[in-house]
């Protein structure tokens, strides 16, 4: 899935992860602090590669992101990129915007981030609703894309436990040559251990939802094969149908029945 860049304060990093968290759940990439850097690498040098590499940039504003330098020097940096539509900013409201203090802004920050508040359909985090807002902001990033995926979830179906991967189509029709350009890769997200955090959990049966084409279908479905048993949903009989199961599983062509 497409990168997502997460540019915020230390101070409101809680508020962050929550919205990350929720993000890698519905299998997006994000790049959230120096703790993915690789040991060794320069922080500045890997941050820079992290934006120019990210297609969404989430600025998380709040006095406390005005009042950091290294906030202020992220969004310098990704400005470029956004004159080039090389990259598109979507602003998270931590505090109300009139609570905003900008005056001590360098003019070209200001008039750049009163630019992207003025013209870029911005997000209201709600810290009352924690819940209600990291989905605005999934939404946020959604709305762009042709496919949506929704966080992993964990059902028991027919007496089975599995993980359910939901997707729905953003249009009537994928574009002919969409898996060229969608750089999904499912084993990115897939745990190969116990102990490996990826949001699709090690040991569990995966359940692929969503009405498709086909090809989508298989295409998401291909990466499990041979690694655990997958059932695709089919919204109109209301079954899960396995279609690939483990070499020494017996349980190819059964039916969860929803109810």
């Amino acid at each position: 899935m497409p990168q997502a860049f997460f540019s915020h304060s230390t101070k409101d990093k809680k508020i962050v992860l929550q919205a990350a968290d929720y993000l890698k759940n519905s299998l997006v990439k994000t790049w959230v602090d120096q703790s993915q850097l690789p040991v060794g690498s320069s922080m500045a040098e890997m941050i820079a590669s992290g934006i120019r590499r990210s297609k969404y940039f989430f600025a998380f504003v709040s006095q406390n992101y005005l009042d950091s330098d290294w906030c202020l020097d992220e969004l310098r940096q990704v400005y470029s990129l956004f004159l080039k539509n090389q990259v598109r900013v979507i602003p998270v409201l931590l505090v109300p915007r009139d609570q905003l203090d900008l005056s001590k802004l360098s003019t070209e920050r200001r008039d750049f981030l009163e630019a992207i508040l003025r013209d870029t359909k911005y997000v209201e985090f709600d810290t009352h609703d924690p819940q209600k807002s990291v989905k605005a902001v999934a939404d946020s990033l959604w709305q762009y894309e042709d496919v949506r995926i929704e966080p992993v979830r964990v059902l028991t179906i027919g007496g089975v436990e599995l993980q359910e991967i939901k997707f729905a189509l953003q249009k009537k029709e994928l574009p002919s040559d969409f898996l060229q350009h969608w750089d999904v890769d499912m084993n990115d997200f897939i745990a190969d251990s116990a102990t490996d955090p990826k949001p699709v959990r090690f040991g569990l049966p995966v359940a692929v939802a969503g009405i498709s084409i086909n090809w989508l279908i298989t295409y998401l479905t291909i990466p499990f094969k041979n690694k655990r048993t997958v059932f695709v949903y089919n919204h109109f009989t209301q079954d899960y149908v396995c279609v690939f199961a483990l070499k020494d599983d017996q349980v190819v062509g059964k039916v969860l029945k929803l109810n």
